[in-house]
């Protein structure tokens, strides 16, 4: 995954190196609850909006 996912336009504050460890349970936490797609593309969307509302979440 690229940097792309670790800071967005409005997060004034990147993420640390902890956060992207808790970020990375919390997504293994929710595969295995909720399981994958095993299509790589779509994997990859999941992933990406898995971060994008535990980064929100972290803003509020």
């Amino acid at each position: 995954m690229s940097d792309a996912h670790d800071q967005t336009a409005v997060d004034e504050q990147p993420i640390t190196e902890d956060e992207k460890l808790t970020r990375a349970c919390d997504w293994s936490d929710y595969r295995k609850a909720y399981g994958v797609s095993a299509d790589h593309d779509t994997l990859r969307r999941e992933h990406i909006l898995f971060c994008a509302g535990w980064d929100a979440g972290r803003r509020s």
